[in-house]
């Protein structure tokens, strides 16, 4: 499982870094950056939460 952040369509709100920081860290300009592209099967809830969460929708959870 991968995910994915559209930059470009992000509002910068911070949710995904503050809810989930085993997954995304703030990067300079307040945007998120993935921790690991690939996530490991034991944190697919935690991912699927993170999608959920943004307001922008700008977080994705892709099946390899």
């Amino acid at each position: 499982m991968r995910l994915r952040i559209d930059l470009k369509s992000c509002a910068k709100s911070g949710q995904c870094y503050y809810m989930h920081p085993e997954l995304v860290r703030r990067a300079d300009g307040n945007l998120p950056e993935l921790i690991a592209e690939h996530v490991p099967e034991s944190l697919r809830v935690d991912a699927e939460t993170l999608a959920d969460i943004c307001p922008t929708g700008s977080i994705q959870v892709l099946d390899d």
